[in-house]
């Protein structure tokens, strides 16, 4: 994943003691790709549309050349005519963020497409920040905000990332962004038992080797 930025929004600019445990944020890729803040997002229509929103919101806020995203969408089995076939994807997909996602914008521009929205705005982006910012705490013996941290980035989550998407892409941002997520359970265990817990940690550990068994 490429990039992260600040939204400004309560998740990434929000205190550690705050209570809110799912920060807003507007596009959904940390599970079946949605649109949409809070209990209103929904999916963003057939697979074509979610990837062409996916490739996007990957490098939130900065341009995707049109020849990256036709690679994104479509790995090597591009259309005949393949600019014909993405415009009006990308068509619909701006119609769509536009509706749900006040402020947000597809531009286009001298053959490249920039979703024109803040990075930490998109939950797999917000979730690298949060889990950066934990692991600095660490780093600075403050592991009780760094526990909170690792605590409201995991509520991110919603599944298997770009659920339902197949592709070479897809595949390679999933297995790219349950990497991360491996990092950071390790990471907070390790804190845990740092700070003693022990019998707490062992079921914790034992989910995770039954979720990644081949590490």
């Amino acid at each position: 994943m490429e990039g992260a930025g600040s939204g400004g929004r309560a998740g990434a600019g929000a205190g550690v003691g705050d209570t809110d445990t799912r920060p807003d944020v507007d596009i959904h890729l940390l599970g079946p790709v949605r649109i949409g803040a809070g209990p209103a997002a929904d999916l963003v229509g057939p697979p074509k549309e979610r990837l062409v929103l996916a490739a996007l919101a990957v490098d939130a806020g900065r341009p995707v050349p049109r020849d990256t995203l036709i690679r994104r969408v479509w790995d090597e089995e591009r259309p005949a005519k393949p600019y014909a076939s993405l415009y009006p994807l990308v068509t619909r997909v701006r119609k769509r963020l536009e509706a749900a996602v006040p402020g947000a914008r597809l531009d286009g521009h001298r053959h490249t497409y920039t979703l024109a929205l803040a990075p930490e705005r998109v939950d797999s982006h917000l979730y690298q920040t949060l889990t950066a910012r934990a692991r600095a705490l660490v780093d600075t013996g403050d592991d009780t905000e760094a526990l909170e941290l690792f605590r409201r980035a995991d509520a991110l989550w919603r599944g298997e990332p770009l659920a339902g998407l197949t592709g070479a892409w897809a595949e390679a941002v999933r297995s790219l962004l349950t990497g991360k997520r491996r990092a950071a359970h390790t990471g907070r265990i390790a804190v845990r038992l740092r700070q003693g817990h022990f019998a707490e940690v062992v079921p914790e550990l034992t989910a995770l080797v039954g979720r990644y068994p081949a590490d």
